[in-house]
């Protein structure tokens, strides 16, 4: 039997799900249910709104953490039989992916449930994940990350929609959830680790969002709204700071480019927030980069007299020449051993060596091949990265030079300089890149080649 505060409450559903376009007709909406009242409370109003979406489904995750979880699984699944709803049921050891992962139990937990509900929802043919965070979950989190720090976009919280995920009770607070369940005569099962303060989001909830809420009694709504507010203005800015990276942008290879004089000319807000687009584009982790890495770039680089700067990741940038680059540090070469016939295969170099007659190679055809006087190398050969007091005789420049000093003759930028494959045998470096020793190159006695084909970042 339907109530006032029941049928308010399912309009307020179907209104957040008209002004944030989450629902069209003929979508399928999986409904991840825990079992708790917030995912309990979404999918009665969702099977009472029925209307947009020709099916719902059910999705539970047992993470496998407390004794009682198994019967709290059974009742979930007894729900969707009562409902006439197909329920997908998973139970896993979350205790163990979060120590395979080295994750915390809340962030693995968050982790495996989005990986599994996307999973479920392409094997059963949903188009639409529906999750029951609330006004409540909104003014949370951005506590926490105004707490922890973060920029606007932090401060945006929780999006109403993300791709095919929708949050149709974003607009309505914990209270009026546990009023609608009330409402209808229905039961929940209650986490008790929700109230285990060791927690960083169940302290905010117990200890700080009430103080507030005593200071102002619309603090829930006010912060849900400041937060779609910062939302809208945080796209704007973004798309800003997009195309200003765009035009100063150049991809290299692992790498970006910033041109200097374009980033000088941009206000400091908008020329971190191109900064920062930089350092992820290059392979930068999102939640390691915070307003000191892309400030100590600002202001030692972009308007210091700083050349590098170290960041996380490993991550660094650089000032090179009129432009600023940001990469990620290249582990060194691994060391790889060959002898003729062999061949060896990484991610960072493929090498094969073959030994061929001289009067069957065209040194001139060039290609990715080091060309050796099979004679003269001490087998077997290894390949690696440049080392402290390599020192060779560079075929054509006469004399003995230090392998770093050529890489920077070279013009080698330091960061690839790792990735350039210096052959070494038994006695000596017999060949840097594609460029033979004076010892050791091919010449009108040589009988047999040593072909060594190899590609690397380096060259």
């Amino acid at each position: 039997m339907k109530n006032t505060f029941s049928t308010q409450f399912e309009e307020k559903i179907s209104a957040a799900i008209k002004l944030y376009s989450m629902v069209q007709v003929g979508d399928r909406i999986l409904v991840a249910v825990s079992g708790g009242p917030d995912s309990v409370a979404l999918l009665f109003a969702l099977t009472a709104l029925g209307s947009g979406p020709t099916e719902l489904g059910i999705f539970h995750l047992d993470h496998g953490l407390r004794a009682e979880s198994a019967a709290e699984a059974r009742q979930v699944e007894a729900l969707a039989d009562r409902l006439g709803l197909r329920s997908y049921m998973e139970r896993e050891n979350i205790k163990d992916y979060c120590d395979a992962g080295g994750l915390s139990i809340q962030e693995g937990a968050r982790l495996r449930r989005y990986e599994l509900l996307e999973q479920h929802a392409r094997q059963g043919g949903f188009n639409k994940i529906a999750t029951g965070h609330n006004a409540n979950d909104v003014a949370e989190t951005l506590l926490m990350r105004l707490i922890r720090g973060g920029g606007l976009a932090g401060l945006a919280s929780i999006p109403p929609v993300r791709g095919c995920i929708i949050r149709p009770l974003i607009d309505v607070d914990r209270s009026e959830i546990l009023g609608y369940l009330d409402s209808i005569d229905e039961g929940f099962v209650s986490d008790p680790s929700n109230d285990d303060r060791k927690y960083f989001r169940n302290r905010v909830s117990a200890e700080i969002v009430p103080l507030l809420t005593e200071m102002n009694p619309n603090f829930i709504a006010r912060t849900r709204d400041n937060a779609r507010m910062i939302a809208d203005e945080e796209a704007i800015i973004d798309g800003v700071a997009q195309e200003a990276f765009e035009g100063l942008a150049e991809t290299g290879e692992d790498e970006i480019l910033l041109e200097l004089e374009g980033l000088r000319s941009l206000e400091p807000a908008l020329g971190r927030r191109v900064i920062r687009k930089a350092l992820i584009s290059a392979g930068g982790d999102l939640k390691d980069i915070d307003f000191s890495h892309t400030e100590r770039i600002w202001a030692n680089l972009v308007k210091g007299r700083e050349s590098a700067v170290q960041l996380p990741g490993p991550l660094t940038a650089v000032r090179d020449g009129r432009a600023i680059v940001c990469y990620r540090e290249h582990a060194s070469l691994p060391l790889t051993s060959l002898g003729p016939g062999d061949s060896a295969q990484s991610a960072e170099l493929t090498a094969a060596v073959t030994i061929r007659k001289r009067e069957d190679v065209d040194l001139d055809s060039g290609g990715d091949r080091l060309y050796l006087d099979a004679a003269t190398v001490a087998w077997p050969l290894v390949l690696r990265s440049a080392m402290p007091g390599d020192s060779w005789r560079p075929l054509g420049l006469g004399g003995s030079k230090k392998v770093h000093e050529y890489l920077i003759d070279q013009k080698i930028p330091r960061r690839r300089r790792v990735l350039v494959p210096v052959s070494v045998d038994q006695e000596k470096v017999v060949g840097v890149g594609y460029r033979p020793d004076d010892r050791a190159k091919v010449t009108g006695q040589t009988i047999e080649v040593a072909v060594i084909e190899m590609t690397a970042g380096g060259i």
